[in-house]
């Protein structure tokens, strides 16, 4: 995907951002497996998709797993920058 131009800045700009559902612990995994198969499907629709590739986003479904290891990375890496430790870190 090419870069945004904003002309008014005259600059152009690349924007890379994760977004995710989380449920509370305790959230039965039938539940949570049901979410999942749903969001992809939907992520999966041609009209979603054409909708979001007017927009210029790029939307892939990510398991569980796959987010959880993404949050930890960033908290990590952003943790280290600003101070904040990761829950039950001292």
């Amino acid at each position: 995907m090419p870069a945004r131009v904003f002309p008014f800045l005259n600059k152009s700009y690349l924007v890379k951002a994760w977004n995710g559902l989380a449920a509370r612990a305790e959230t039965p995994p039938e539940i949570t497996q049901r979410i999942s198969k749903e969001l992809s499907a939907i992520l999966a629709m041609d009209d979603v998709k054409k909708r979001y590739i007017d927009l210029d986003i790029i939307a892939k479904y990510g398991s569980a797993r796959i987010l959880r290891g993404t949050a930890a990375r960033r908290h990590q890496k952003m943790g280290r920058s600003n101070g904040i430790r990761a829950p039950g870190k001292q």
